[in-house]
């Protein structure tokens, strides 16, 4: 399978910050993963549930050997341009509330690099895989068989 990403890149390109339109962006994002994954894994989307939002939870995935995982999605728009990976450290400046990057209870986060790539870092560990586009996606790539190797949010 070949990754592809049609996503747009114009309502971001735009405006300043407004949520609806980055909400919209990231649904977006969300469906281009979830397609992504649903032919090896089944994919069910909790992103909407309390608990797993709390929890930093987007995606319960079932593997092939019937163990699941949870995953949160990102999708970095300014990653490509910037060649660093946005990593949250606090949610709420005046409150001090953490980001998602220290508060998300996730077993993986996937990053998705619009027109570029696709990043899954194992949270709390240094492991990375690394997924281009324009380049085939190995059949047997398991979410369960990442190799450990020296990795940080930024840069990429």
């Amino acid at each position: 399978m070949m990754a592809s990403n049609s996503i747009s890149l114009k309502s971001m390109q735009t405006k300043p910050y407004d949520f609806e339109t980055q909400r919209k962006v990231g649904q977006e994002g969300e469906t281009f993963l979830d397609q992504w994954l649903h032919p090896i894994y089944k994919v069910l989307d909790v992103s909407g549930e309390m608990k797993y939002q709390q929890a930093g939870i987007d995606r319960v995935v079932t593997r092939s050997d019937g163990s699941v995982i949870t995953i949160e999605y990102k999708f970095d728009l300014a990653a490509k341009r910037t060649g660093n990976l946005f990593f949250e450290t606090i949610s709420n400046d005046k409150e001090m509330i953490p980001g998602w990057g220290w508060s998300s209870q996730a077993d993986y986060w996937i990053v998705l690099i619009p027109e570029q790539e696709i990043r899954i870092f194992q949270n709390s560990a240094s492991i990375i895989v690394s997924v281009s586009f324009g380049h085939s996606r190995n059949s047997s790539f398991e979410l369960n068989a990442l190799k450990p190797c020296p990795a940080w949010m930024t840069p990429y």
